[in-house]
């Protein structure tokens, strides 16, 4: 199956790293993106175990006998990915997600692992922490607090300062909508009241005042 012209056709042609392995954990084939997130040239990832190019793809009882021996996972029923780390060949690492896949093909049994680099996803992720840290800093220091309410789920979301504003405890669950109007005074219930409705007269933002009871 791994010299099916079709077959390496569609293998070459897929947008993640592949590498098709064998009982042992042996690379047989490769994809031109494996070539490229790992660094080798093709000839050179051919006979190294998937345990060197991915430490811990392999590392669990489930995933050696399901994935590299064909047990736990039906043929073709693809593993749950995981995030793991990639070696390269020049020495550095990269965060990828991988999936392994068993498959039997003419008596034997293979798996193909699906590796993608998600470095571009960890880089967003550690950028978007970073960002709502600053923004809790920012909040905090200016004694800020934002509220966000989601109309079509009716989830209320509190900063950490909003919360410490009204002095309610950050552990607890967001205040719903009525329980906000209750927090107010009657006059600010009433102020909010009359803004609401003007925005949904003419979709403009506003800015208001109003007094909370603790």
């Amino acid at each position: 199956a791994l010299a099916d012209t079709r077959f390496r056709r569609l293998f070459e042609a897929a947008p993640d790293a592949l590498l098709a392995y064998d009982r042992e954990g042996r690379v047989r084939l490769v994809n031109g993106e494996a070539e490229r997130v790992f660094g080798y040239p093709g000839d050179e990832l051919i006979d190294m175990s998937i345990e060197t190019l991915v430490p811990g793809a392999l590392a669990d009882a489930d995933s050696r006998e399901g994935a590299a021996h064909g047990a736990s996972a039906p043929a073709g029923e693809a593993h749950s990915s995981r995030d793991l780390v990639g070696c390269r060949k020049d020495g550095t690492e990269c965060p990828v997600a991988i999936r392994l896949n068993p498959f039997r093909a003419e008596g034997a049994t293979f798996a193909i692992a699906s590796v993608r680099d998600v470095s571009e996803r960890k880089r967003q992720e550690q950028a978007l922490v970073e960002s709502e840290t600053l923004l809790k800093a920012a909040q905090r220091l200016g004694h800020i607090g934002s509220y966000a309410f989601n109309a079509e789920t009716g989830i209320c979301t509190w900063s950490e300062e909003a919360y410490r504003i009204a002095g309610r405890d950050p552990g607890l669950p967001a205040p719903g909508t009525d329980a906000w109007f209750e927090m107010l005074t009657a006059e600010s219930r009433t102020v909010l009241r009359e803004a609401i409705a003007r925005y949904e007269a003419d979709r403009q933002p506003f800015e208001i005042e109003l007094e909370l009871v603790r």
